[in-house]
């Protein structure tokens, strides 16, 4: 289950719970209460949510998460999910909770703010010994713009600034539960689009190319646990790397979305199946998108 963005959460939940910090993200979107009952994201998330609230409680049994209702955790997770914020610095990528700054500004499809990350290490020692400690990780909020007094500081919760308006929608209302602000060159982007018929074709085969992916490859996995000809089992295999293949080649979808991801690190599973060093170069490729994803 490592694949799943859920197990990631939950690691930094039972972090932030372990440490005696879950109170400090109450203030966090969605808040405890009607908040987060009627957060529109929440629905669509339920299993979800309740698998990594397991995974929490496996995670650490200590007498604060014994304290903790289990829509406490679950609420903490779908917190973590919205706000979280992945920040490169010393070398490394970071996940982590700015309840003070980072999650309060709001988004724009025009921010004047750029987040990155940064290490503030430690001082040095007078006596010239080394540096003792990791250091600390901050948030850095960035101006890309002059910003007059008074003015909103927003940010981009996307990773890319250039998607047309019916990406960035459906990324926002899928993680987030709202829609995305129009620019002014939205229209003319979209004037410059296939046409409607054509658009529709395209998602067609690429939902079907989807299922047939994930319809292969679990029935390899259920060829292989009952122990199955290996040849039976890679017929399966070669079925839904081809599949899951046409569905990374349609690029209709963003990297962030979720069968985008699937796609990468399944196709990259397979690749490594044989060990053989090209298909592995290319699924290298692959595990640094499904990372950045």
């Amino acid at each position: 289950d490592s694949d799943q963005p859920i197990v990631s959460a939950a690691r930094v939940a039972a972090v932030v719970i372990n440490a005696g910090h879950e109170k400090a993200t109450r203030v966090l979107e969605p808040r405890p209460g009607r908040e987060y009952a009627e957060h529109p994201v929440r629905a669509e998330r339920l299993n979800e949510l309740t698998h990594g609230r397991k995974l929490v409680r496996k995670e650490g049994a200590n007498v604060h998460i014994a304290t903790l209702e289990d829509e406490d955790i679950e609420r903490l997770l779908l917190a973590i999910t919205i706000n979280a914020q992945g920040v490169s610095g010393g070398g490394r990528t970071h996940q982590g909770l700015f309840p003070e700054y980072g999650a309060m500004a709001n988004h724009s499809s025009r921010p004047n703010l750029l987040l990155r990350g940064d290490i503030a290490m430690p001082p040095v020692d007078e006596s010239g010994g080394p540096v003792r400690g990791n250091g600390e990780l901050q948030l850095v909020l960035q101006a890309v713009c002059d910003v007059e007094a008074g003015s909103e500081l927003t940010v981009s919760y996307l990773g890319e600034l250039y998607l047309p308006f019916a990406e960035r929608d459906e990324q926002l209302r899928e993680i987030y539960g709202f829609p995305a602000d129009r620019r002014a060159s939205d229209a003319g982007l979209e004037a410059m689009a296939p046409g409607k018929q054509a658009e529709g074709e395209a998602i067609q085969r690429l939902i079907a190319a989807n299922s047939q992916a994930s319809d292969a490859w679990d029935k390899a996995a259920d060829l292989q646990a009952a122990g199955a000809p290996q040849d039976a089992i890679r017929k399966h295999r070669v079925i839904s790397a081809a599949r899951y293949a046409d569905v990374l080649n349609a690029n209709l979808l963003a990297e962030t979305h979720s069968w985008r991801y699937n796609a990468t690190w399944r196709l990259a599973s397979l690749l490594t199946q044989d060990d053989e060093p090209k298909s592995c170069a290319q699924a290298l490729i692959l595990w640094e998108s499904a990372v950045r994803s």
